[in-house]
């Protein structure tokens, strides 16, 4: 298979797979696609193998990485949120079935939710990224500090980037990256 190929079918199984996940979602009956993840997986494999001359095939790869292992941690939860019995739809995920954009204006009672958030103490933030980053990190088999030096860590970090960046605030997200979590700054001015 050549490079345009493999990059071609690895984009097609890709969006093939995230809509399955989708019924997968909405139809309790419908089992989760994993033959065709697994065929998906094999050709993830030989892709990040692969090495492109030109630049525009690099960034189509890496891109194409980036959005696997975005949807690979969806999926994942999506899958814990079925062994657990709750399944969830909204209109945000349905317009992506079909193929459209639309502005969806949080309701009241996620206005409120988000509120509470919002209310959450900082350190009851702290101990739900850290409790997050644990399990994310026990999934691939390691192990990590204890929690205040995790919230030491941060804190120098945070402060570090304010310096930088003269941010008002900062928050902190996990992604996975190359099937590892990584902790990663979101800047607000």
């Amino acid at each position: 298979m050549d490079d345009e190929n493999l990059l071609k079918n690895f984009e097609r199984l890709l969006r093939e797979v995230d809509a399955l996940y989708l019924v997968y979602r909405v139809n309790k009956d419908a089992k989760a696609p994993f033959i065709k993840r697994k065929e998906l997986e094999k050709l993830y494999s030989r892709l990040r193998n692969e090495s492109y001359n030109t630049s525009i095939n690099s960034y189509k790869k890496n891109n194409l990485m980036q959005r696997f292992n975005m949807f690979v941690e969806k999926w994942e939860k999506l899958s814990d949120e079925r062994e657990l019995g709750v399944i969830r739809g909204t209109k945000a995920e349905y317009s992506v079935i079909k193929k459209k954009e639309t502005h969806r204006e949080p309701d009241r009672k996620e206005a409120v939710q988000e509120m509470q958030v919002q209310a959450k103490s900082r350190e009851e933030k702290l101990k739900e990224l850290y409790q997050s980053f644990k399990s994310a990190n026990e999934k691939i088999g390691k192990s990590v500090a204890e929690f205040s030096k995790f919230k030491d860590y941060l804190s120098r970090l945070e402060q570090s980037i304010k310096t930088k960046t003269n941010a008002k605030a900062i928050d902190f997200i996990i992604k996975i990256e190359d099937g590892k979590p990584a902790l990663k700054a979101k800047i607000k001015k």
